[in-house]
């Protein structure tokens, strides 16, 4: 990990990680219901966490660099009554531009 602290009029080159992938606005439901507000989303692809996001009042939760398939994790409690899994398909680029932000549903059981 690099620490870059640039004083007053410095420009300073800084490397760092970008996240590629689709943005959506998820609409999160379980058991018919909207995943609890605060909940945690974490989104995994092979193995290793790609987004994290914080799901709102509603169940909805804002992602970012999600890959074309991956594997949504709700969590809300230690329980395993709380917390859901979904995969998770994103359509085909093809119809959207690099600022399209997608509105999907996810039921996760």
């Amino acid at each position: 990990m690099q620490t870059v602290v640039p004083t007053k009029g410095a420009v300073v080159l800084a490397e760092f990680q970008t996240r590629i992938g689709a943005r959506a606005l998820l609409s999160l439901r379980h058991k018919g219901r909207p995943v609890p507000f605060g909940a945690t989303a974490i989104v995994s692809y092979q193995g290793a966490t790609v987004s994290t996001g914080i799901v709102s009042a509603n169940g909805e939760v804002y992602l970012s660099g999600i890959p074309a398939k991956g594997r949504l994790h709700a969590i809300w409690g230690n329980e395993s009554s709380q917390q859901c899994l979904a995969d998770i398909n994103m359509p085909p680029a093809g119809n959207t531009t690099s600022s399209t932000v997608l509105s999907l549903n996810v039921l996760c059981d």
